[in-house]
């Protein structure tokens, strides 16, 4: 009983530590956060979070993993099998995709990841090539592998592949490698539209 106390109150000790490195992340940007402010503020000690997370770039990479199976737990909510008809189905993951993609604190987040993209020595290169390869998952295939239109049933996998690109790249695009402002609620309506026209197409007979 006391191991299992114990263990809970470790657990809760690394959830606080997360939360205040999470707001001095989104606050400070990374190379102005330090591992020494979070302690001052989340209690414990340097050494512990040392011996949890290594250094500070493992302490924002469990951060973001902790944030993206979050958002994949709410996308397989979404997409439970017969939970809606496929034009609603797409329709509340597009707009969960774009209002994703359009938060400041996803993008601030993301900004960091993509400014190591040329560090050699960063390992967040790699996490992103998890997110990406996460997002094109499988999870639309049997929608589409349902579809009366043989091209579409056959190629379910690509097609399914294709939503989730369409949307995190033109948001990451926007948001990331032009800077622009998020999208306002007519232009969020307009894209979501866009996709939601394009992939119900491919339903029709």
């Amino acid at each position: 009983m006391q191991s299992q106390k114990k263990s809970q109150k470790t657990i809760q000790r690394q959830e606080k530590i997360k939360e205040i490195a999470l707001k001095h992340f989104l606050s400070k940007g990374y190379e102005a956060t330090n591992l020494k402010d979070i302690v001052k503020e989340s209690g414990g000690s340097l050494s512990s979070i040392y011996e949890t997370y290594k250094n500070k770039e493992n302490l924002f990479l469990e951060i973001i993993k902790q944030r993206v199976q979050k958002d994949e737990k709410n996308i397989e909510e979404i997409i439970k099998p017969d939970k809606y008809e496929a034009k609603e189905l797409l329709l509340k993951l597009a707009t969960y995709m774009v209002d994703l993609y359009n938060s400041e604190d996803d993008t601030a987040l993301m900004k960091i990841l993509f400014s190591q993209i040329y560090n050699k020595n960063s390992n967040m290169i790699k996490l992103l090539k998890q997110i990406n390869k996460n997002t094109c998952s499988n999870m639309l295939r049997d929608l589409f592998a349902s579809s009366k239109d043989e091209f579409v049933s056959k190629n379910a996998e690509l097609i399914s592949h294709m939503f989730f690109d369409f949307i995190a790249r033109h948001c990451f695009f926007r948001r990331i490698i032009m800077d622009k402002e998020k999208m306002s609620p007519e232009e969020r309506k307009e894209f979501i539209d866009f996709i939601l026209n394009f992939f119900m197409r491919l339903f029709k007979n």
